[in-house]
């Protein structure tokens, strides 16, 4: 079980705590004969062999229906909160808008440098154990769903982290990023800032896991009091963004991204799965209409 609590100023901490302990204690008594589990007790993660290419088929009457190719980078990282907010925005600053680098080096007609035909491109970095990162592309045309196209993609994006590895102290284009990012810390602020002052809906359906994943990830922080939104983690990294030097050579050897080939899955309908699932139904209508008769 979860509990959020938002106690009033009057009433004291200490006191809500106690009264908690006395009622949770009630309820269970006695210590459980089973171990607790927690995640650091969670069995390591054992990635696929890194750079295979796996196409995932799907039942579809059309089999030129665009797909998604999604890149994923092993989960073998160690992430405290700031590095793995740092990490996050980065990624946002690299794929996604019509600003970003990939959407500008993959997507844009006007600035592409190669065409894959695909039409938006995303990349994140997951909060579960070991943080796997992903670089997803959109409706991607199936006749560029093949391991030659699908390999030169995968080069372009590595090139790509490589370059931004690789941008000179206090270049122009080094700048250019930062600067980005610093416009998407204020996002960031402003995201949570909303988000902590609009009505939660507690005890609402479908309202989702935000505030139990928010809280799940500020406790994983040393200390007792933490900054719901986060300002003090925002101002650490807004000064790292801001000092001299190119800061993302280190961290993207820290976060094993340079070096790293990833491996790829790649979506592709196919009408042969569409016609196998009609005919199970079928056959299973057929024997149920057999055992009513």
């Amino acid at each position: 079980m979860g509990l959020i609590a938002s106690l009033p100023s009057d009433m004291k901490l200490e006191a809500a705590l106690t009264k908690l302990d006395t009622t949770l204690t009630r309820l269970e008594p006695r210590k459980p004969a089973y171990p607790i589990m927690t995640e650091a007790k969670l069995p390591k993660p054992q990635p696929a062999p890194a750079a295979r290419i796996d196409y995932v088929r799907y039942p579809s009457e059309n089999e030129q229906q665009p797909g998604t190719v999604m890149m994923l980078w092993p989960a073998e990282r160690q992430l405290n909160n700031r590095d793995l907010d740092l990490f996050s925005l980065f990624l946002d600053n690299v794929a996604g808008d019509s600003d970003t680098n990939l959407y500008k080096l993959l997507i844009d007609s006007k600035t592409r440098a190669a065409d894959f035909g695909a039409k938006g491109v995303s990349a994140s970095v997951d909060t579960d154990q070991g943080h796997p990162v992903y670089v997803v592309f959109r409706d991607v045309p199936q006749a560029k769903i093949n391991d030659a196209d699908l390999s030169s993609l995968r080069t372009k994006v590595s090139e790509e982290f490589a370059r931004i590895a690789a941008y000179p102290d206090n270049s122009p284009e080094l700048a250019d990023f930062n600067t980005r990012l610093k416009g998407r810390i204020l996002e960031r602020r402003r995201d949570l800032a909303k988000f902590v002052n609009s009505p939660p809906n507690f005890g609402f359906r479908g309202i989702g896991a935000e505030w139990i994943m928010h809280l799940y990830q500020l406790n994983k922080e040393a200390g007792f009091k933490k900054s719901v939104t986060q300002k003090e983690e925002l101002d650490e990294i807004e000064k790292l963004v801001s000092a001299p030097g190119n800061m993302w050579r280190d961290r993207l050897a820290q976060w094993k991204v340079l070096g790293v080939t990833p491996w790829i899955e790649a979506a592709k309908p196919d009408s042969t799965l569409t016609k196998a699932e009609e005919k199970e139904r079928t056959a299973r209508a057929a024997a149920e209409t057999e055992r009513l008769t």
